[in-house]
């Protein structure tokens, strides 16, 4: 996993402690995961040459009534 650059880390850290990042794998390939809030799941996806940080200015509001998880798809934004 990519460290991220200061703006991400700065946003990252505004949005802790709600929101989390961590690691996971798909095919044995490193994936960032973000992920905080609490009720029914909603999954985010972006699109192609993109990454999770597309949705940093919606995360908190979805984390008001949502388990947000947003995901660094393999190749793109900090996962491997």
């Amino acid at each position: 996993m990519h460290a991220p650059g200061p703006f991400e880390a700065e946003v990252l850290a505004e949005l802790a402690p709600t929101f989390a990042v961590r690691e996971a794998s798909a095919a044995g390939a490193p994936l960032r995961v973000i992920e905080g809030g609490s009720g029914p799941p909603v999954v985010l996806l972006h699109g192609r040459g993109n990454a999770a940080t597309t949705w940093f200015p919606i995360l908190p509001e979805l984390a008001r009534a949502h388990r947000v998880i947003a995901i660094d798809l393999p190749g793109f934004g900090s996962s491997g």
